[in-house]
């Protein structure tokens, strides 16, 4: 019920359909036990997919974990990395080949101008170093 009210949400939100009757219903939520289960998700499909993939997910993640952070933004948040990283997609990869991402990059780019204000130097920093921890450090080329 959760998971689909978070998707509710981010799909009413993406149409511009009034979603504060939602977000209501979420109020009460233990947000830490569900981010954990996120966490492990998150991790596994990081590892196949890489650095690059990795780091907006993560960021929305630590946004997602700020305690400052509304309801609505932790919701559409939350059913967007499960979007993601999910096998379910509404444009298939594999049978659309590239264009099958396209949902997908919409989501990010979606939530990453929701809650863009909301990255901190304080939230960069968890995630260049969870990044560090999953992939090694990252290598700088020096000219």
């Amino acid at each position: 019920m959760f998971i689909t009210l978070c998707l509710l949400i981010l799909a009413s939100f993406i149409v511009g359909k009034p979603v504060a009757h939602l977000v209501k219903q979420l109020h009460n939520v233990d947000w830490k036990t569900k981010f954990q289960i996120l966490w492990d998700g998150l991790k596994s499909f990081a590892l196949k997919s890489g650095r690059f993939i990795s780091k907006p997910l993560l960021t929305f993640y630590y946004v997602m974990d700020n305690p400052e952070t509304s309801v609505l933004d932790r919701a559409l948040i939350y059913g967007g990395i499960f979007y993601i990283i999910s096998p379910i997609s509404v444009l298939p990869t594999r049978v659309l080949s590239w264009f099958g991402i396209m949902d997908e990059a919409a989501i990010v780019a979606l939530i990453y101008k929701k809650i863009s204000d909301k990255v901190t130097p304080v939230i960069e920093q968890k995630v260049q170093d969870t990044l560090d921890v999953w992939f090694g450090p990252e290598e700088v080329a020096i000219a």
